[in-house]
């Protein structure tokens, strides 16, 4: 028989999506920071930036 049963592996890796409100407060966070602290906008393609972010809330 075929199980639609997920492993356990799958389960534990799943990622989960941010809500929408979520996602759009940090982003609004990220972009106030960028224009208060006169970042150029390409700041948040830094490696050190992005893994920030990651650290923070790996959803993001």
């Amino acid at each position: 028989t075929v199980s639609n049963q997920q492993s356990l592996h799958d389960f534990i890796n799943k990622k989960t999506l941010l809500p929408i409100s979520k996602q759009d407060k940090i982003t609004n966070r990220i972009l106030a920071w960028i224009v208060d602290d006169l970042q150029p906008f390409n700041a948040i393609t830094n490696n050190c930036f992005r893994d920030m972010i990651l650290e923070y809330e790996p959803r993001f």
